[in-house]
């Protein structure tokens, strides 16, 4: 019975390897990251190399590959890719790469590579987790920051006792936190800061590329000309072109008369506060 079993067994495996079509296995390499380990990232506009090797494969076969969001297709990197260039490594595997640029409709987080081959069914391996960042780093002041300001846009008109949409862009792998990962939002004048408008906990596992806050822009403020906001966290920061604060009424002029601005009253805090009071 035993001999009866063994000989079964081993008939099973002999058919299967002599089955026309019986798929060998095709892997991604691992040199396609900007980053490193858990902090594997890619950027935008920065060219990387997709490399595979494959293993008992028709080497007439075409492979494709697709870029996946959370799991699903988000679109096709290549298609109708040879499977090898005739090249084999230490391993006796067939070898082949291909150069992929990451474009700005890519950027966010959770994607992953996956590579396949064209025929049904498919032989495919997929790539660690992989998060698309924007340009390495941003510029303000003449300094480097990972960390930039979206809106208010500078000329834009903000208006007064109203709720608006302070908008950023960050690169989180820019940041070294020690602690919880915040951002610092504050409200400008004339390059001197007038008063602090809020923090916000930042979310890395969420990878937050792309940030706002709901601001309510306090009617004790004086409308002008030359408000900014400045975002900072960890050692970068960044600071906004001018903006305009005006009264909701007001209609954009290109006098003065509108938005003239009374300086002694610039970031007072309420009405007890003295009139010749100067930001600070």
């Amino acid at each position: 019975m035993k001999r009866f079993v063994f000989f079964g067994i081993l008939t099973i495996f002999l058919c299967l390897l002599a089955t026309p079509g019986y798929s060998g296995y095709l892997r991604l390499g691992g040199a396609m990251y900007a980053g490193a380990g858990v902090e594997d990232y890619l950027l935008v506009g920065k060219q990387v190399n997709i490399n595979w090797s494959s293993k008992d494969i028709d080497l007439q076969t075409k492979v494709k590959l697709t870029l996946l969001k959370n799991g699903v297709p988000f679109r096709v990197i290549a298609k109708g890719l040879p499977l090898t260039n005739g090249y084999k490594n230490i391993m006796d595997e067939w070898c082949n790469d291909t150069n992929w640029t990451p474009a700005n409709s890519d950027m966010g987080c959770n994607y992953k590579v996956q590579i396949s081959t064209e025929d049904n069914p498919p032989i495919s391996d997929t790539s660690r987790r992989i998060d698309i960042f924007p340009v390495e780093k941003f510029v303000s002041q003449g300094k480097y920051s990972y960390v930039k300001l979206d809106s208010p846009k500078g000329g834009e008109i903000v208006p007064l006792g109203k709720n608006y949409m302070i908008k950023w862009t960050c690169i989180p792998n820019g940041f070294h936190w020690s602690t919880s990962p915040k951002l610092k939002l504050e409200l400008f004048f004339n390059n001197s800061k007038i008063v602090d408008i809020t923090n916000v906990v930042l979310n890395f596992n969420q990878c937050p590329i792309y940030g706002s806050y709901n601001w309510m822009v306090g009617s004790n403020l004086t409308a002008g000309n030359f408000y900014q906001i400045k975002v900072s966290g960890d050692s970068s920061s960044y600071l906004s072109d001018n903006f305009i604060i005006a009264y909701p009424s007001s209609k954009p002029g290109s006098g003065e008369k509108v938005h003239k601005i009374d300086q002694s009253g610039v970031g007072i805090d309420g009405p007890s506060s003295p009139p010749d009071k100067k930001p600070k």
